[in-house]
Parts: C-alpha cells; sequence; structure tokens
C-alpha cells in the first residue's frame, strides 16, 4: 500500500495520477484514514489538477494562486 505523502510530487514530469488515488483508496480500506480524510485529499487533489490546467498551480510551496 503506497502512501501519498511519500509518492512523487505532483510537479514531478513522472507524477503517476493513478498511483496517488490508488493509495488514498488504499489507505481508506486499510482504516488508516477515515472517510472524511480520504473525500478530502481526493477533493484537494482535484482542485490541485484543476489549478495546474490553468496554470495557478504554484508547484512546490503547493498552493493555488
Amino acid at each position: 500500500m503506497k502512501n501519498p505523502e511519500e509518492l512523487v510530487p505532483m510537479d514531478s514530469p513522472i507524477f503517476n495520477m493513478t498511483d496517488y488515488l490508488a493509495a488514498i483508496l488504499d489507505r481508506y480500506k486499510a482504516g488508516a484514514i477515515t472517510r472524511n480524510q480520504a473525500v478530502t485529499l481526493l477533493l484537494d487533489f482535484m482542485a490541485d489538477m484543476g489549478a495546474a490546467e490553468e496554470g495557478r498551480f504554484g508547484g512546490d510551496d503547493g498552493e493555488i494562486h
């Protein structure tokens, strides 16, 4: 089971979206995170991806500009 915090950063050229989403699901199924935590991680991920498409994602600092 992969830990989302240990995966390649989203701004990395080798970031794998499927692995990141699978890691969130794996952690939820294993009981390592609650449903609310899993939903929050997914919503944050979706917001970051939307911001990246619009060129508003800052990358290293993890903030949306």
